[in-house]
């Protein structure tokens, strides 16, 4: 009986996690606020902005961010 109420409680966790994700998915204001920017994008024509520093060791991974953030900058304008 108590897996009963267990089993129950675990099917309505889950189909409230996939209404919320179709919600977010569907919701163009509600997909734009929930995606995570890690800094605001750069400018490169800015005269203010120091010239760029050389490659460090996490070049790589900074690359494949900036190429997220671009894409999903295209994706939502």
């Amino acid at each position: 009986m108590q897996q009963m109420e267990s089993l129950k409680k675990t099917r309505v966790v889950v189909e409230q996690t996939i209404g919320i994700w179709k919600a977010r998915f569907k919701c163009p204001s509600k997909r734009r606020r929930n995606i995570p920017l890690l800094d605001d994008p750069e400018d490169p024509d800015d005269p203010d902005d120091p010239d760029p520093a050389p490659a460090a060791a996490g070049a790589r991974l900074a690359a494949e961010q900036a190429r997220r953030r671009q894409i999903i900058q295209e994706y939502f304008s």
